[in-house]
């Protein structure tokens, strides 16, 4: 009797993940549930269990420690200040392996409701991580704070993005200019899922209006609106046709009855 047949690598991977799978991570709850849900801060019991086997399988042997090692980066969390310097510390080192796992990482959740650190925090970290596919971000911002950087250094290949407002009353204090919304959609053509709390300032002028009629996101799939205005301008400066493939409106943060009335109002204008 011959030995076993080889198993190919992509079964072995496949294995890995369902047994490393954190199913606490999942952003479903963020997607559909109250748009003020906080991300905790510390790191949940799911991702610590998750991160203990992926520690496990690539200290198994040489071959697994291959195979494992792309889904021991792809996943980082982040909470605090302490736990940021560590973390992109040891992603900053002066050497090829550093800017390899770098590279890895697609996942980024992040909380830092230190007021005058989140926000730079963020733009470091996004800045870090190149392939970033999925930001979560609960952030605290001062009056100094020009929110619209981050924007920048997010992946064009970014998929899922939920910021959170770590301080309500600092977040509101901030409004985007419609037209860089626009601008930040149009140069992130994979985004899947998008909630931010920033309220859109509009065009005051017909100088500042562009012409938005021929503009179109297909693969938008879930909008998760944090204040009425986002659902008033979005109404107001945007054809009927820009988000073609829409699945999910969620306005929880407003309570079911107006949730209902924007949905409504959505459903007609998309």
């Amino acid at each position: 009797m011959g030995p076993p047949p080889e198993v190919p690598t992509e079964i072995w991977l496949q294995i890995f993940r369902l047994a490393s799978e954190d199913r606490g991570s999942s952003l479903e709850s963020l997607r559909v549930g109250p748009n003020d849900r906080r991300l905790g801060r510390e790191e949940s019991v799911g991702y610590k269990k998750s991160l203990a086997t992926k520690l496990s399988l690539v200290g198994t042997c040489r071959r697994w420690n291959i195979i494992a090692t792309p889904l021991l980066y792809e996943h980082i969390s982040v909470t605090g200040q302490r736990r940021y310097s560590r973390v992109l510390g040891g992603f900053n080192r002066d050497d090829g392996a550093s800017a390899k796992y770098r590279n890895m990482v697609t996942r980024l959740d992040l909380v830092c409701l230190e007021e005058g650190r989140g926000y730079k925090i963020a733009i470091e970290l996004c800045r870090a991580f190149p392939e970033l596919t999925t930001l979560l971000a609960a952030l605290a911002f001062t009056k100094e704070d020009e929110p619209t950087p981050l924007f920048d250094e997010l992946s064009p290949k970014l998929k899922h993005l939920y910021l959170l407002p770590g301080s309500s009353s600092m977040w509101m204090l901030k409004r985007v200019p419609f037209s860089r919304m626009v601008d930040f959609l149009d140069n992130h053509p994979q985004l899947l899922d998008i909630s931010t709390p920033y309220a859109f300032s509009e065009p005051e002028s017909s100088e500042e209006r562009r012409d938005w009629s021929g503009k179109s996101w297909p693969t938008i799939r879930t909008l998760v609106l944090q204040n009425r205005n986002q659902a008033e301008v979005l109404s107001a400066c945007l054809p009927s046709e820009a988000f073609p493939n829409l699945q999910f409106v969620n306005g929880l943060s407003f309570g079911k009855d107006v949730q209902k009335s924007y949905r409504n109002t959505l459903a007609q204008d998309w």
